[in-house]
């Protein structure tokens, strides 16, 4: 994520906006203000035909899609497999929700706001006094809002655990006592799930129920969400859909993955297409699934209301970003980028073997979501392609062209890679066969323009190497090597081996290949040196 300072315009603006997207939320009907083709049969065959391609294209074992229209969900989809038996999916099936989980936690903090329990402006230790961060004094500065927008400080690479226990969420939150922050709280930009942990913690602490117990008890089964749970057991219980993720860009397999208790609050909500379906409804209707609400008007609009900038045409609010409807669409000659209405309200979801979408246009009274039970970190393009094609279809256009713009190097990054590891390997038995030889007669050792050579070319790959696992990758993709091997399970079989043999081995290599070939040119610099 790109790391900015908030946009001090949108904390005037944003009463306003919040206003009208309540207005416009509220009035909705379900064919009254969509703008594209109607929403019929001949549109859902469309979607439908739509998906099963990409699921083709993709390797997507399974996959599952909700559209709403105002206060009704007008069409489900289900296709593929939900295990490795072959268990079909169906539009009851949980999938994990992965970041989408973020907005189910915002609105339970935004529930404790309107009961008078929390304030979006006290600072965390207010509800946690425990809380702390590696820098004592800005511990006490982090707010509840800070954490919901994203700006508190946290780095995106704060470590979590995989336990089950009750106490895992507390230990995740403890832990943090030792992670440095980006920037002063309030002064920047930075995604991090780690906050929207805290802020389960701070609804754990001031509910007094565990923080999946409160999302059961006052979100999920208010609005009816019979197939949704905030606890992977009770999901996995309920027949959710497993794990996939394709091995080297090649076999899609099912993979045991952990889904900690402990992130639980920014990634493990778990929910099927019908109950997202109904989710959509009460964000599209100021928090109402017919007689249930589950917040005002008012606390609904203020969670879909852009208050920090993260780039000059995208925000994000509270557990959900927006950015202009046209944008996402990428229609040629659309208005200026702008956060002026129609808006799309959105947030997606990415775990190694799972990809979940949820866009909202309250102008237009529609919302979908799509849920797939697997991902590819280096091929996300692939299943980003999914929600852009559906929305298009939605507004009355064809699905663009898979893999624009730059996603040629995303695709290739992991046959780069694997290219990169064999030069490394044919450099190993190289270099090898040079040691022995310099360590021979003297009419092998080295001499000369060929010396160079062996000293030069492995060593200009062993840094180009480096470079790119240590620089390049974390730049363009923007994330760590460590985060990055979190989200691709075949990564360490690949970049572990690089790092070896272009970091320790290449250090190795270099220092013996030098000694010898110092021995050789300056006698008694070398043995100096073969002595070290």
């Amino acid at each position: 994520m790109t790391r900015t300072g908030p946009a001090q315009r949108f904390r005037a603006t944003t009463a306003a906006l919040a206003a009208v997207l309540f207005l416009l939320a509220g009035s909705t009907s379900a064919a009254a203000d969509h703008d594209g083709p109607s929403l019929d049969a001949a549109l859902f065959a469309k979607i439908d035909t739509f998906l099963a391609s990409e699921r083709e294209a993709s390797d997507i074992p399974g996959l599952a899609v909700v559209i709403v229209a105002g206060d009704q969900i007008v069409h489900t989809g289900a296709l593929g497999v939900a295990d490795g038996s072959g268990r079909p999916v169906t539009p009851d099936t949980p999938f994990v929700l992965a970041s989408v989980s973020k907005a189910f936690t915002a609105t339970a903090v935004m529930q404790l706001v309107e009961a008078g329990l929390v304030e979006l402006d006290a600072p965390v230790q207010r509800y946690v006094s425990w809380f702390r961060v590696a820098d004592e004094p800005a511990s006490a500065r982090i707010t509840i809002a800070q954490l919901l927008h994203h700006t508190s400080g946290i780095p995106a690479s704060s470590a979590s655990n995989d336990d089950q226990d009750e106490g895992a969420l507390e230990r995740r939150v403890r832990a943090l006592a030792s992670e440095r922050l980006l920037f002063d709280p309030g002064t920047g930009y930075e995604y991090t799930n780690a906050g929207y942990d805290v802020l389960g913690f701070v609804v754990q602490s001031v509910s007094g129920l565990p923080f999946d117990q409160y999302v059961e008890e006052h979100i999920l089964s208010p609005l009816g969400m019979v197939h949704s749970h905030a606890l992977a057991t009770d999901a996995f219980a309920d027949g959710a859909s497993e794990a996939f993720f394709r091995w080297f860009g090649v076999a899609t397999m099912p993979t045991r993955v952990p889904h900690p208790r402990a992130e639980g609050p920014a990634a493990m909500v778990f929910s099927s297409a019908n109950d997202m379906g109904r989710w959509i409804i009460a964000n599209l209707n100021g928090g109402r699934v017919g007689q249930a609400r589950i917040l005002s008007d008012a606390g609904m609009a203020m969670l879909h209301a852009p208050a920090v900038e993260t780039d000059p045409e995208h925000a994000y609010a509270m557990g959900w970003a927006v950015r202009p409807y046209w944008e996402a669409l990428e229609v040629a000659g659309a208005p200026p980028t702008s956060y002026s209405l129609p808006a799309l309200i959105e947030h997606e979801g990415a775990s190694p073997t799972a990809h979940t979408y949820v866009g909202l246009v309250p102008e237009r009274g529609w919302g979908f979501a799509v849920l797939m039970n697997t991902f590819d970190w280096i091929d996300g393009s692939a299943y980003a392609h999914v929600e852009q094609g559906i929305q298009r279809l939605l507004a009355g256009k064809e699905p663009l062209p898979a893999y624009p713009g730059r996603d040629l190097i995303d695709r290739n990054a992991r046959n780069i890679a694997i290219g990169l590891l064999v030069l490394e390997l044919v450099s190993l038995v190289w270099s090898i066969r040079v040691i022995r030889h310099w360590s021979g007669p003297a009419g092998l050792r080295p001499t000369g323009r060929r010396a160079a050579v062996a000293l030069a070319v492995p060593l200009v790959l062993d840094v180009f190497v480096l470079a790119l696992l240590l620089v390049f990758i974390p730049a363009v993709f923007d994330t760590s090597l460590a985060e990055a091997l979190t989200y691709q399970p075949d990564a360490p079989w690949i970049v572990l081996p690089l790092l070896l043999l272009g970091g320790l081995w290449g250090t190795v290599r270099t220092i013996t290949l030098g000694a010898l070939y110092l021995r050789e040119r300056y006698p008694r610099a070398g043995a100096a040196a073969s002595t070290l």
